[in-house]
């Protein structure tokens, strides 16, 4: 039977183990869209996730968010990539491209589809406006999810 000193010693050493854990998996990451030259708010952006990172002993990320193909400036991801590069920010794993990963995501959706708990969209941006919470107009209206925004159903509940 251990003694209260021994119990509270083995709980002080559990308690900073766990802290020890949770500071080793922290971690932050750098997502930016490859629409264009890497901007000053990005940098910063990307300056402020590798120091949170760092400073919580986690690891730093980098995942281009290049699946919104229209939108895509060539050689943009290249040239965000050289920019972190020169500022000597250095991934903790290989950087990941979410275009590499879209067989993952369907297999996702459709997951999520055949447990219907997603349905198919048209509202468009500019049909919410900027400002606008969105009210479900299409939540009933079950239609093909072929060209159409994807929405995760949720209740009302708080």
């Amino acid at each position: 039977m251990l003694s209260h000193e021994a119990k509270h010693s083995f709980a002080l050493a559990q308690c900073q183990s766990d802290a020890l854990l949770n500071r080793c998996s922290y971690v932050g990451r750098f997502a930016p869209s490859p629409t264009g030259p890497l901007h000053f708010g990005s940098l910063l952006t990307a300056v402020a996730s590798y120091c949170d990172a760092k400073a919580n002993h986690g690891k730093w990320l980098v995942r281009i968010e290049d699946t919104d193909i229209p939108r895509i400036y060539p050689n943009s991801e290249t040239h965000i990539l050289s920019c972190i590069d020169a500022f000597q920010f250095e991934p903790d794993a290989e950087i990941i491209f979410q275009k590499d990963r879209l067989e993952i995501y369907e297999e996702v959706l459709e997951q999520l589809k055949q447990a219907q708990l997603i349905y198919a969209c048209q509202c468009t941006r500019k049909m919410l406006g900027s400002n606008h919470i969105y009210a479900g107009t299409c939540r009933n209206q079950h239609l093909h999810f072929e060209q159409q925004a994807i929405r995760l159903k949720v209740s009302n509940q708080m």
